[in-house]
């Protein structure tokens, strides 16, 4: 018998015995009979503030805007560990459990993204360039050189025809012919991967629509023409 099933025959009977007796008889423990359960998440809630090494308390919503602060620094890419020590650095008292937490709920994890295209190639956008795996196995590295100290890239793309982008610090690139190409007009946009890595974008023939938001940012959306 069940403890649900237990619970039952205890409630039939309540009132023509004492309630500890039945729960005895039925062999059901009073914590399984009294226990109610809650709505929500289990355990402690988390916190809503952090100190500081002087006595200070701040708001989780501060510990963001530093955060993305720290992300838009010039050649920044870094995941909450190193997001932590550079807080605490800032005599911020926070453990790397609530940078991780603070930073997957504002999407500010430094999360890659696969793509396959058309070739059954699958691109991978990385912290050093591009990453190509091809169908027989073989590895190839893209856009290591020649692009700027800063090699992060975010996302890669295949359009209509066949073609295909990476999009990263470093700015817009083509593949053309096994070579790359770097797309100047879209360099003044850039500013929206800063600090901010929830960033959509996806080709419809010849335009490529980007769209960027944050909780502190405002959204920006925009369409560019790519020959």
């Amino acid at each position: 018998m069940s403890v649900t099933d237990k619970r039952i025959c205890v409630a039939n009977f309540i009132g023509q015995h004492k309630t500890s007796s039945l729960i005895r008889w039925s062999s059901l423990s009073a914590s399984s009979y009294y226990y109610q359960s809650k709505l929500g998440k289990r355990g402690r809630s988390p916190s809503s503030h952090t100190l500081l090494t002087d006595g200070n308390i701040i708001s989780n919503e501060s510990i963001v805007i530093a955060i993305r602060f720290i992300l838009a620094e010039e050649f920044v890419c870094f995941g909450y560990d190193k997001i932590t020590d550079d807080l605490r650095a800032n005599q911020f008292i926070i453990n790397p459990k609530k940078t991780y937490r603070l930073m997957k709920e504002h999407k500010l994890l430094c999360g890659f993204r696969i793509t396959e295209d058309s070739k059954n190639k699958l691109w991978l956008a990385t912290f050093n360039g591009v990453t190509c795996l091809q169908p027989d196995g073989e590895i190839t590295n893209h856009l290591k050189e020649n692009v700027g100290p800063n090699k992060f890239f975010t996302h890669v793309v295949e359009d209509y025809k066949n073609r295909i982008y990476a999009m990263g610090f470093a700015g817009l690139y083509i593949q053309k012919n096994e070579s790359w190409e770097k797309i100047d007009s879209v360099n003044r946009f850039l500013f929206a991967l800063k600090g901010n890595r929830d960033t959509t974008w996806f080709m419809k023939e010849d335009e490529l629509f980007i769209t960027t938001s944050a909780d502190s940012i405002k959204p920006i959306f925009f369409a560019l023409t790519v020959h």
